[in-house]
């Protein structure tokens, strides 16, 4: 088996084994929230590309998770995945919570 090229893996993850990030019928606002937060971290730890993460993000948002929800979850696969790709991860994240690092850098401290 061969591992799958970075493009392949951004068409897996956003056909969602069907699951577009709408809850079922049956979960729970704090089911769905937290399914939301676990496709969240599995897409760092694949490398996913900041577009699917921030779209990730935001349906984590929709969902209930709160940004320190969000950041906690990143700080919790930060040992797993790496400085690197945790680094990677940020700005399609960072969008959906409402912070551009890009601005950010620009700006004058």
């Amino acid at each position: 088996m061969h591992a799958s090229s970075p493009d392949q893996r951004e068409i897996e993850l956003d056909a969602g084994g069907g699951d577009r990030g709408v809850p079922e019928p049956s979960q729970t606002e704090a089911e769905a929230r937290v399914h939301a937060l676990a496709r969240l971290s599995a897409a760092v730890a694949l490398g996913a590309q900041p577009s699917t993460l921030q779209r990730l993000s935001d349906r984590s948002i929709a969902a209930g998770a709160s940004i320190g929800d969000i950041v906690g979850t990143l700080l919790a696969v930060a040992p797993i995945v790496g400085e690197a790709r945790l680094v990677k991860a940020t700005p399609g994240v960072a969008l959906s919570v409402g912070y551009d690092i890009d601005e950010a850098l620009e700006s004058p401290c």
